[in-house]
């Protein structure tokens, strides 16, 4: 584990000597995901001038979910984004050789070996939204909620790895697969939503089999106390058994990689 944590730091280390030597890079890349802030933003602000509750949230409780959905955007942009896009072009070229050889596991080489440097801004933003609305927020949330919203918060993450790692699986088999990240980021849409604005059989997809509610509309509810501690628990197993067959999966898959003669 620590071996791992110092890879990490030198990778992010790399990253950010490299990234200096291009500031403006680093600049258009946080306004960038602030322009996607500022339409996800407005467009729920548009269906707040015809009602005053959607989905079982208010305004300000809109805005609570609306930070987590960008709180856990930008930790994945941050530390998986960047190797999530150049996976399939690894094994296109056969780049992937090099991976394998490390002696190092490959599916955490795979998805951190570059740092996203400027979605740092992203996230310090997306923070301090949260902290804005949770200071507006006029209902009470309780310790047990908090603690429990934390870990959620990296379940979220493990869930968004889990469905990259299905996606890169995909490509290994595939071999020539660029571009098909963005089948990932249009099954995302359905996270940018709260969970209970869908009907009650497609909302029971989205917790169980297919989870992308639990990347912030689970999160969300159990932070302001709108669901047990049971279901929000209930999550955390889903993440762990979604998580454990993915990285399953990859491994496996990553033995019909032949290499670059293939």
């Amino acid at each position: 584990m620590i071996r791992y944590l110092r890879l990490m730091r030198t990778f992010i280390s790399n990253c950010l000597t490299r990234e200096m030597e291009f500031r403006g890079h680093f600049f258009l890349v946080f306004l960038i995901d602030i322009m996607w802030y500022a339409v996800q933003i407005s467009v729920f602000e548009l269906v707040f001038t015809y009602t005053e509750v959607l989905g079982g949230l208010e305004r300000q409780e809109l805005y609570v979910f609306l930070s987590v959905l960008f709180i856990t955007d930008a930790l994945n942009m941050m530390f998986v984004s960047q190797n999530f896009w150049r996976f399939p072009s690894l094994i296109a070229t056969g780049d992937l050789d090099f991976i394998l050889l490390k002696p190092v596991s490959t599916t955490f080489l795979a998805l951190f070996r570059y740092f996203n440097v400027g979605s740092v801004l992203n996230f310090l933003t997306s923070a301090s939204l949260l902290v804005w609305s949770l200071y507006h927020y006029t209902g009470s949330i309780g310790l047990v909620n908090a603690l429990l919203f934390t870990v959620l918060i990296v379940c979220s993450e493990l869930l968004m790895i889990a469905f990259q790692l299905l996606i890169c699986t995909v490509s290994i088999r595939l071999v020539n697969a660029n571009g098909i990240q963005q089948l990932y980021y249009s099954l995302d849409t359905l996270a940018a939503k709260p969970d209970t604005i869908y009907p009650q059989q497609f909302r029971s997809i989205l917790l169980t089999w297919f989870p992308m509610a639990l990347l912030a509309s689970v999160p969300t509810f159990t932070l302001l106390g709108k669901i047990s501690i049971m279901s929000s628990l209930s999550a955390v197993i889903v993440t762990a058994l979604f998580f454990s067959a993915s990285v399953l999966l990859f491994r496996y898959n990553l033995r019909a990689y032949s290499g670059a003669s293939s």
